[in-house]
């Protein structure tokens, strides 16, 4: 777990500095303008993890329970349609197969304390690296680079949903939106008493397919890269299941590279009680950016992703 995360989340990426700026770029962010970045995907349940495996090792077993989502919310508000659901919905958060789905069933003041934890990791981590780099003998520096992780503004998110874009002209931010592809989820296992392919098919469809959710959309910006079969199967066809959240880099990326601005699950603002972006369990037409979806508890339709605000400030490890 630790490896995974400092390779998906902490990781500076290759380019080291913002375009147009001397700012080094946050993991995981896309730039804005000024020194403001955002998360290029939502926060997911592996992120969450690590936050709490932190709290576990690093803080007290209170702040740790404090902060544990309500996964109850998942069976409440997905579609459960057979009993063998229930186990790894209810435990959504852990089950490996929703990983890189978006966290849900937090509350405001849980992703304000992600934030703030963020903040201090990174900020820590990519110090340590810095100093790493530098010559033995060279001083520390007077000031270092400070990532402050929070919410976004509902301003700020809107911008960024945007994708540059006129929203009174495009409401989505996007030229054109692809709805409802036409695929059933289906379970992998190759079965070779009943299967309608054979072995070697079934292998190229999985090494084309592997790292997709294969499962019903509710709203894409546009249809995938490479087109999938209407039914991806290995003989057994499992029951069509549409209320579900999907992969955090399912389809295309908007005009700033932002993925599943629109649908997934709705994003907390800095404004408590308000998200923004629509979600899984809504028609497109109350997706639009300048709507709004409010909220007074957890939901499995309520996520957030992250602004980040870079500046220098004294260096505190001198």
């Amino acid at each position: 777990m630790k490896y995974i995360f400092l390779i998906l989340f902490l990781a500076v990426t290759a380019k080291g500095f913002a375009q147009k700026t001397e700012i080094p770029i946050p993991p995981n962010c896309r730039y804005l303008y000024g020194n403001i970045f955002i998360d290029e995907i939502e926060i997911a349940n592996i992120n969450w993890l690590e936050f709490l495996h932190g709290l576990k090792k690093d803080s007290t077993l209170e702040a740790y329970a404090k902060n544990i989502p309500d996964t109850t919310v998942h069976t409440k508000e997905f579609v459960i349609s057979n009993s063998t659901e229930i186990p790894y919905i209810e435990n959504y958060l852990r089950y490996p197969g929703f990983r890189f789905h978006p966290v849900g069933g937090i509350t405001y003041e849980q992703a304000v304390n992600f934030s703030k934890w963020r903040s201090s990791i990174v900020t820590k981590k990519i110090y340590r690296e810095m100093v790493k780099n530098e010559r033995k003998n060279s001083s520390l520096p007077d000031s270092i680079w400070y990532f402050n992780f929070r919410l976004p503004t509902e301003e700020e998110w809107e911008y960024a949903a945007s994708g540059g874009s006129d929203l009174d002209s495009l409401p989505y931010g996007v030229d054109d939106l692809y709805e409802e592809l036409v695929i059933k989820r289906a379970k992998f296992n190759y079965c070779s008493t009943d299967s309608s392919m054979t072995f070697k098919e079934f292998k190229k469809l999985h090494k084309l397919y592997k790292d997709r959710t294969m499962a019903p959309r509710f709203v894409a910006i546009v249809p995938p890269k490479k087109g999938f079969p209407e039914i991806y199967y290995s003989g057994i066809i499992e029951e069509y299941i549409p209320d579900r959240t999907d992969w955090i880099y399912e389809f295309s990326e908007n005009g700033f590279g932002l993925y599943n601005m629109i649908g997934n699950v709705s994003e907390m603002v800095e404004e408590k009680g308000i998200s923004k972006g629509g979600n899984y369990l809504l028609p497109i037409s109350d997706c639009k950016i300048r709507d709004r979806q409010y909220y007074e508890e957890p939901h499995s339709w309520v996520g957030f992703r992250n602004i980040c605000e870079v500046y220098k400030i004294p260096n505190p490890y001198k």
